[in-house]
């Protein structure tokens, strides 16, 4: 019996590579180029992780949790059926894991969307007002942002240049998501 599904997210779930279109979209086309070269190259196995985004933080400077909530809401292609894919793996009690190099606040937004709770593995766009937001506060206000919350707050708080990596390498994406499989099933 199938009891955990783990799933890429760029051109998987979505048909976009999000961390470099959400770049284009609100930092420029010129940026946007400078990340797609690193991340094509990180794709090929010519840049680590770590080079990647330590060029694509910085890239996205700037850009505001509304920014990217919207983008989310807005901009993402899912691929089709993916709702439906969502509530059929919640009606047969399948866990499901978005295990991505992609941001958190992407995922946030999907959950949010979906009004659907799943795991994430993945990175983590660092935001801060006059202070870094946490993670917990970051996945809070999406999920308010989502259901209609109405605050200059959302334009305030902006990415500042930073990633944090949950996934330093490809090979992190399958350890990490055995690890996270033994929460639903320590056998």
């Amino acid at each position: 019996m199938i009891k955990i599904i783990s799933s890429d997210l760029n051109g998987t779930l979505v048909h976009e590579h999000t961390m470099s279109e959400m770049i284009k979209l609100y930092c420029g086309e010129e940026k946007f180029l400078n990340a797609n070269k690193v991340f094509k190259k990180q794709t090929k196995g010519e840049a680590t992780m770590e080079e990647a985004f330590s060029v694509a933080g910085p890239l996205s400077k700037g850009i505001t949790l509304q920014q990217a909530i919207e983008y989310g809401k807005q901009h993402m292609t899912y691929v089709s059926g993916f709702p439906e894919f969502i509530q059929a793996l919640e009606e047969k009690s399948i866990h499901f894991i978005i295990n991505t190099t992609g941001y958190s606040v992407t995922v946030y937004t999907i959950m949010a969307l979906l009004g659907k709770e799943f795991g994430f593995i993945g990175n983590r766009l660092v935001f801060a007002d006059e202070e870094e937001i946490s993670e917990e506060r970051v996945k809070e206000l999406v999920f308010k942002y989502i259901q209609g919350e109405d605050s200059e707050i959302y334009d305030t708080i902006k990415a500042v240049g930073r990633v944090e990596l949950g996934i330093t390498n490809e090979e992190d994406k399958a350890i990490l998501a055995v690890e996270h499989a033994k929460k639903y099933d320590p056998t």
